[in-house]
């Protein structure tokens, strides 16, 4: 598997970043009334993204 540098991680979790919590696709999900802990969640899948793109980058070096 090809190695990402880190402008390139960088990139791609600004990009997640925004689609999941700056983009009217958030706006339509939560005016449908979701269960409260549903922010959490997608909070906690982001982290847990972020976290597993840092963990294989710092194994790869």
């Amino acid at each position: 598997m090809a190695r990402m540098d880190s402008a390139a991680v960088g990139l791609l979790l600004l990009g997640v970043g925004i689609l999941v919590f700056a983009s009217p696709l958030t706006t339509w999900w939560f005016s449908r009334e979701p269960p409260w802990y549903s922010a959490f969640c997608i909070g906690f899948g982001y982290i847990a993204l972020v976290a597993l793109l840092v963990g294989r980058q710092r194994h790869d070096l």
